[in-house]
């Protein structure tokens, strides 16, 4: 049971009930949080993301796109769990790995990528 909605910058509280014995369990997931995994890394959602904001400048260089990528339940997760990310460095490594990755799939959309994704015909805004 929530006491009031939990607006940015305020404090809240929330109430869980539950038996005694599932106390433990409750706690350590609320404490620790559940062990998901983000599929961020393997979707074309990121990919568009970061295209999008590179054609639009919000993204200018590689520093630019790590930063970014830092807010993300991705870079968290990769944190948590570097073997299931591949990550044999620190996160700031992970997500510059990323972030290439990320970089090699625009130039190769950019060079010769399926006809009509991310270009506009003569004539066309885009």
């Amino acid at each position: 049971m929530q006491g009031r909605a939990i607006r940015h910058g305020d404090m809240g509280h929330f109430h869980l009930f539950s038996q005694a014995e599932d106390k433990d369990t409750y706690m350590r997931f609320l404490e620790g949080g559940l062990p998901l995994e983000s599929r961020l890394l393997r979707s074309d959602q990121l990919r568009q993301w970061y295209r999008h904001h590179r054609d639009r400048g919000h993204i200018r260089n590689k520093q630019e796109g790590v930063q970014a990528l830092s807010w993300t339940f991705l870079a968290r997760r990769a944190a948590s769990n570097p073997t299931y990310y591949d990550n044999k460095g620190t996160r700031d490594e992970s997500l510059s790995r990323i972030v290439d990755e990320l970089e090699e799939s625009i130039v190769d959309h950019n060079r010769g990528g399926p006809p009509g994704a991310g270009t506009t015909a003569p004539g066309e805004r885009g």
